[in-house]
């Protein structure tokens, strides 16, 4: 047997990538909104209801985290301390479920670019 072949049959191989649904996108777009992390329970009740595997969106959950961890750095190396402040604000503030439904006033200085918050 050849060094290549060899090669190639130690490869792992990796399985096909899934191609969500708009409907299971929209699902999972509105859960994550409402909280960033799911309990095994909360993630196999969710699977179930997307005819996804629990493994798919386990996987999900932790690439839209990273994509959004990838949005902070991004606005934060820009120097937009507003956007990132409104953008904070949006994800973890206002998706509290300590918070949700109470008055959020943002107020902006330019001169500095910070944003404050009063609730």
């Amino acid at each position: 047997m050849s060094e290549e072949e060899l090669n190639v049959l130690c490869k792992k191989t990796r399985k096909v990538r899934t191609a969500f649904s708009d409907q299971q996108l929209s699902a999972l777009e509105r859960s994550f909104d409402r909280q960033k992390y799911l309990s095994i329970h909360e993630r196999k009740e969710l699977a179930t209801r997307l005819h996804l595997s629990d493994t798919q969106v386990k996987t999900w959950y932790q690439n839209r985290r990273f994509d959004m961890h990838l949005t902070m750095v991004g606005l934060c190396n820009r120097g937009d301390h507003y956007s990132f402040a409104l953008w904070f604000l949006s994800f973890f503030f206002l998706s509290s479920p300590n918070l949700s439904g109470r008055r959020l006033d943002v107020y902006h200085t330019s001169t500095h670019g910070v944003a404050l918050m009063r609730i």
